[in-house]
């Protein structure tokens, strides 16, 4: 993510991306953050509450909410690469 966030730091702005986990031990999360080379915030929801809160049904469950706080956008599925999470960002 620090491609998309470098992408809008250039133009003056900021994204910053936080992710929740669902229902899994801090180290199952530690371990796949290490392996996967994520370095953006991870949220440990263990008891499942944002679920519930955000009607999560699929996960990757994608939320984008702006500076104000309004869900600007929501996806239920995987993106393809970092291009069309880029695109997506500059369209809002």
């Amino acid at each position: 993510m620090t491609y998309i966030q470098a992408a809008f730091e250039e133009k003056g702005n900021e994204v910053k991306f936080i992710a929740v986990n669902l229902e899994e031990s801090l180290e199952t999360v530690r371990q796949f953050a290490e392996e996967m080379g994520l370095s953006f915030t991870i949220a440990l929801d263990s008891k499942g509450e944002s679920k519930k809160t955000y009607n999560v049904g699929g996960i990757p469950h994608t939320v984008i909410i702006d500076e104000q706080g309004i869900i600007r956008h929501i996806r239920i599925a995987a993106f393809q690469n970092k291009d069309e999470i880029l695109s997506l960002l500059e369209s809002l």
